[in-house]
């Protein structure tokens, strides 16, 4: 029994590299649309790890772009993968009509439910997209300016006041640090950029900034010790000072985004073998504290009898064609895409020089 067991398992043992050997050579050799002739990294031929590696480094786009200047347009990064920078092939590719779906990356950015951002059945995208197409109209947009204005004046304030120091010698830690030296103010003028577009997009989204600018730090609130599905339940019931966690949500984002996207380009077979590395564990946890966060300002919205017009209220009042709104998880869910996507975008494009400034 005993070498009947061990035979079993150095078997075992043997078959695993050959049967990964084959699921990755078979489909080459095979080779259905005709990839082979391609070029690009020799891994990304067979396997899908260098796409993976990559993209956990986090220089993706200027590695592919560097692809494309050796090669040209068509680079083959994965298996059944070809990157494709050409503009003939905008109108071929994005073409509304041509069949093509969004892919399975798009799972690796689920968190709560699905929502626009990360819908892949076309009927349920276009119900969603009825419902929030009106949200982003030129009149909303316009309506949102002043309060925009007012956080930028909020910021030139705070770095005036830094700057009344500086011109005395002080320094202190408020935005990751600054010091005055020879009458004037210096300064990282990244994380403040980053509060900035945390505060714009909680005020113009859920009614009230995060407050960041005037705690000049990196802070927001979460639930504390609950499920995402708990602290959705507890919508409209106060929130005790103990059931409340504060986090650093740039930090928290940053995490988010690099996991989602490291871990979108690998197989789903492979993902859940993934989340045991311990890199990945991390990014999951920043994918659930960064859905706790928009939890927590959509539930301080609701707790809030303020009449005013953001998009939260907005996307409460939405209906779908057939009359029906959203659930508290779709509302939830898309707030949370609006809070990933306004602060992470906002913030890269008015982001300076990494450079200190003064």
């Amino acid at each position: 029994m005993s070498s009947l067991f061990s035979l079993d398992v150095s078997t075992l043992a043997a078959a695993v590299p050959v049967l990964l050997l084959l699921v990755h050579l078979v489909p080459y050799l095979r080779d259905p649309h005709n990839a082979r002739a391609l070029p690009g990294p020799w891994l990304a031929r067979f396997s899908d790890l260098w796409l993976g590696l990559v993209s956990k480094g986090g220089h993706r786009s200027e590695t592919i772009h560097q692809l494309h200047l050796k090669h040209g347009p068509l680079v083959r990064i994965a298996p059944n993968h070809v990157s494709i920078a050409h503009p003939d092939a905008l109108q071929v590719v994005y073409a509304h009509g041509n069949g093509a779906l969004k892919s399975d990356f798009y799972d690796a950015f689920v968190s709560i439910r699905r929502g626009i951002f990360n819908t892949r059945d076309r009927n349920e995208h276009a119900r969603k997209r009825k419902i929030v197409a009106h949200i982003f109209s030129q009149k909303s947009v316009v309506e949102f300016e002043p309060h925009i204005t007012a956080h930028v004046s909020a910021l030139i304030a705070q770095w005036d006041r830094l700057f009344d120091l500086a011109v005395k010698g002080r320094s202190g830690p408020e935005g990751g640090g600054w010091h005055g030296r020879d009458g004037r103010l210096y300064l990282d003028c990244l994380p403040w950029v980053n509060y900035l577009a945390f505060d714009i997009v909680g005020d113009l989204a859920f009614g009230a900034p995060f407050g960041m600018i005037k705690a000049a730090k990196d802070v927001a609130r979460v639930p504390k010790n609950q499920s995402e599905a708990q602290a959705i339940s507890s919508y409209g019931k106060a929130s005790r000072p103990e059931d409340i966690a504060e986090v650093p949500a740039v930090k928290i984002l940053n995490g988010r985004g690099e996991y989602s996207m490291s871990l979108g380009v690998l197989p789903p077979w492979w993902r859940p073998f993934a989340r045991m590395i311990p890199w990945y564990r991390r990014g999951e946890r920043d994918v659930k504290t960064l859905a706790g966060i928009a939890i927590m300002a959509v539930k301080d919205r609701l707790m809030s009898d303020s009449d005013r017009v953001d998009l939260l209220s907005k996307l409460k009042s939405a209906k779908d064609a057939n009359g029906n709104p959203m659930t508290r998880e779709e509302v939830t869910a898309e707030a949370l895409t609006l809070l990933i996507a306004g602060s992470d975008t906002t913030s890269k494009y008015v982001r300076p020089s990494p450079s200190p400034a003064h």
